[in-house]
């Protein structure tokens, strides 16, 4: 659905799914995610509020408020979000690099810094995270973290070398 045209049909489906079923929360996550991708960003809000409504402990519409308010640089709102997910699931990775980006945003690099090298060590071979720390360490202009952390990242590799094909990070 990435053309003008393509959203239009697929915003269509996922409201007719919705007056079928009132409870489809994966609907009214997809609409969420079309409204976000096209700067209609209360009526995504408002799909992914209705998720949680639904499901209180959906982390996808907690994950997505958290990455729209990162975006649309409310990041106090998006630490919140990113927080929901980790108490609903403290193991899972992207949450951690989330709430560092979060934390970046509001020019808080300690925080950020805890919360990356958080994400490393919940998963250590998460080539996203060890991007993610050195990305930070690249703008806090911490060249010697950063030549550590590449070492460690070359070594990762080294050791996983199928871990360059499974990484989004270069998507990013």
């Amino acid at each position: 659905y990435k053309n003008a045209e393509n959203y239009k049909k697929a915003i269509y489906y996922f409201k007719n799914a919705i007056k079928i079923n009132k409870q489809y929360f994966g609907a009214y996550i997809n609409l969420g995610n079309i409204l976000k991708d096209i700067g209609e960003y209360e009526k995504a809000i408002n799909c992914y509020e209705k998720v949680i409504k639904i499901d209180p402990q959906n982390i996808s519409a907690f994950n997505n408020l958290g990455v729209l308010y990162r975006e649309i640089r409310e990041y106090k709102k998006a630490i919140y979000y990113f927080n929901q997910v980790i108490d609903i699931n403290p193991n899972l990775v992207i949450s951690y690099l989330n709430l560092g980006y979060a934390f970046l945003g509001l020019e808080d690099p300690m925080n950020a810094k805890l919360y990356f090298t958080k994400a490393i060590q919940l998963d250590p071979n998460n080539v996203d995270a060890h991007y993610s720390f050195m990305e930070f360490l690249e703008k806090s202009n911490n060249v010697r973290g950063l030549n550590k952390a590449i070492i460690n990242a070359k070594k990762l590799i080294k050791n996983n070398p199928c871990l360059l094909y499974t990484s989004d990070a270069a998507d990013e």
